[in-house]
């Protein structure tokens, strides 16, 4: 029996297909998600067969698309366990002033508990250029460059470093981008050690600007950071 039941509906907006560059189901999939984002503190938490029964596509197929969001920064991912069982949260990312909630969010019930608010605020006064970024999703951010960055020191002055940077604009995927490419450099080169930048310096430097040769050594991400469920 489909999850989708009679009266739910998708809101897609123009800013999906013109500026994010979405269709097929990577936009059914984001549009649903972006839903759920737009109220303050709620997220998608349903089922993979949920969003297949969306899609008229497989769980398979789901977590591909996840899994693609998740690596072009339209969406975040977070994990909870609880009584030993991981349960996932996805909620979209701001993009060129849209923001992930609205002042006054109208309420449907799609799969209870869960509500989806209509969203419609565009900012485009230049202030929406600058991160109105709560700490907690901060952390989160900054938890999980710091398990993929090579050199763990430094870590307060490298999170005070990546605050700064989000709020003045700079995207999470970019500096994620950057610790990847940097990893994949070092191990390229086979870097000592002791030639690696601390954590504090990387950061402080915004050291995801800088140009690292490609070559062939992959980037090494952890399994972990990129299983979708």
């Amino acid at each position: 029996m489909s999850k989708v039941k009679d009266g739910n509906y998708i809101v897609i907006q123009s800013f999906m297909v013109k500026d994010l560059k979405l269709k097929g189901n990577e936009l059914l999939i984001y549009a649903a998600i972006y839903g759920f984002s737009q109220t303050e503190n709620q997220a998608f938490t349903g089922s993979l067969q949920y969003l297949a029964d969306w899609t008229n596509s497989t769980k398979q197929g789901v977590i591909k698309n996840l899994k693609s969001l998740v690596e072009k920064g339209f969406i975040t991912k977070d994990e909870q366990y609880i009584n030993g069982v991981k349960f996932c949260e996805y909620r979209t990312t701001e993009f060129n002033g849209v923001l992930n909630k609205v002042e006054h969010p109208i309420k449907q019930s799609l799969t209870p508990p869960i509500k989806q608010s209509l969203p419609n605020n565009i900012v485009n006064d230049k202030q929406a250029k600058k991160k109105d970024i709560n700490n907690e999703q901060l952390e989160k951010e900054f938890n999980t460059l710091w398990k993929a960055y090579p050199r763990k020191q430094g870590k307060a002055n490298a999170f005070k470093a990546y605050e700064k940077a989000r709020k003045n604009g700079v995207e999470f995927q970019t500096v994620l981008d950057g610790v990847y490419l940097y990893a994949a450099y070092l191990k390229r080169n086979k870097v000592e050690d002791r030639f690696i930048k601390q954590g504090s310096t990387w950061f402080n430097q915004q050291c995801w600007n800088d140009e690292y040769k490609s070559g062939s050594a992959p980037i090494e991400r952890d399994e972990e950071l990129d299983a979708i469920f």
